[in-house]
């Protein structure tokens, strides 16, 4: 249960939920919401379940780990001036499911569509120091600032910045079908390039499925054992966790975004002082 700034891969929350799960495993996912639908982040705000599947399905330049930390996705490598103005990241050898190898110059327009005057993507307020997206060579692409952002990676691991073409990610899982109520995920078939022709990895028939359900439908779902994962909800969700007396060592519960429980009622030079401001972001 939470609200946070990013929503962790269906994998790596399976990892917590289910980490013996055998590879025939069919597991479902509750996301406290509408039922899930491929959506464009530049277009519209994703939300509740959406989010989560264009976390699966499309990942970034980078990821954050099960700790929260930092990793590497799409990007190999990375690099970051010593005046925090410019990052230059190596792309992975890839292909697109079609077959086509993935390209610097597709990168950067994914993230150009993002921060672009007309986007409705939600980090777009947060990226106003990006100068400009270039791709440098066939795997190089530079992400320039006008000033610099120290959580720039992080924010690069969010779900609103996976890297699309015509719509379509690369994530660790595909969408196998979608209906009114549920939508399947299967794992993405692993790249031919990777493929040892004489020995080929076994078949992978692990089996997502994800579903949008109210917080009641959700968590009763869980607690009679039909669904091993509940993701979404909000402080006013948790009524509903606790009439239902799901066990502490069960919930997760994310930071909050922002400053929780503060509002400001005056207008002062308070927030404009850098020593106040470290302050707070450490509190």
């Amino acid at each position: 249960m939470g609200s946070s700034p990013t929503v962790r891969t269906i994998l790596a929350a399976l990892a917590l939920a289910s980490c013996s799960a055998p590879p025939e495993t069919t597991i479902d996912v509750a996301v406290i919401g509408s039922t899930p639908k491929r959506a464009d982040p530049d277009r519209v705000l994703l939300a509740g379940a959406n989010r989560v599947l264009a976390d699966a399905t499309a990942m970034g330049l980078v990821a954050l780990d099960a700790r929260g930390q930092v990793e590497p996705a799409l990007a190999e490598s990375w690099i970051v001036t010593d005046d925090g103005l410019s990052t230059i990241f190596r792309i992975h050898r890839l292909r697109w499911p079609d077959g086509r190898e993935v390209t610097s110059d597709e990168v950067a327009a994914s993230l150009q569509r993002a921060v672009a005057g007309g986007s409705r993507n939600r980090l777009k307020p947060l990226l106003s120091a990006v100068d400009a997206v270039i791709a440098m060579t066939g795997r190089v692409v530079e992400v320039r600032l006008r000033a610099a952002r120290p959580q720039l990676l992080e924010l690069l691991a969010q779900p609103e910045l996976g890297i699309r073409r015509r719509g379509e990610g690369l994530g660790p899982w595909r969408i196998a079908s979608g209906g009114s109520s549920l939508t399947v995920l299967r794992p993405a078939a692993p790249d031919a390039d990777d493929i040892d022709p004489d020995n080929p990895p076994p078949q992978d028939k692990r089996e997502i499925r994800l579903r949008g359900a109210r917080v009641g439908l959700a968590i009763a779902r869980f607690m009679e054992g039909e669904s091993l994962l509940v993701l979404g909800g909000t402080l006013a969700d948790w009524p509903v966790v606790e009439a239902a007396q799901v066990r502490a060592s069960r919930i997760r519960v994310d930071p909050a975004e922002g400053l929780f429980g503060l509002a400001a009622t005056t207008h002062s030079d308070f927030i404009q002082r850098p020593e106040l401001r470290d302050a707070l972001s450490m509190a």
